[in-house]
């Protein structure tokens, strides 16, 4: 991905696949060139990846995105939380404009360490205000 990127005139980041609980399996994506991980529940947002993705970051100083498990397959947002165990981590649709998921999407918010950015304007110049 990187290669075929390298004759584009833009910046590109590309985020490796946190899915796992191997720490090597993710330092070698970083060592590779992903700038950080992505943790998405269709291949398994169990709050083991999501804790090895964690640590390897915190190590490598990269970034973990996080689509969580809004089935509840792997746990409830509860063993999410405690996985993040207060490290700071981005997270996708958490805003919880579905009426059905709102319940179980907003509590995060209410903690300082995630950063929700809406869908439609991923990065607002007054983010932090909303």
């Amino acid at each position: 991905m990187l290669q075929a990127a390298d004759t584009l005139p833009v910046n590109i980041g590309l985020l490796g696949k946190g899915n796992g609980s191997n720490p090597d399996a993710l330092r070698e994506q970083i060592a590779a060139g992903a700038i950080g991980l992505k943790i998405h529940e269709d291949w398994g947002a169990t709050p083991a990846a999501i804790n090895c993705s964690l640590e390897v970051a915190e190590e490598m100083d990269i970034q973990v995105a996080l689509h969580s498990d809004t089935l509840n397959e792997s746990g409830f947002v509860e063993d999410t939380l405690a996985a993040i165990g207060g490290r700071t981590i981005h997270t996708f649709h958490t805003e919880g404009a579905v009426a059905a998921t709102r319940r179980i999407l907003l509590p995060p918010v209410r903690t300082r360490i995630f950063c929700p950015p809406p869908p439609t304007r991923p990065c607002p110049i007054r983010l932090i205000h909303r």
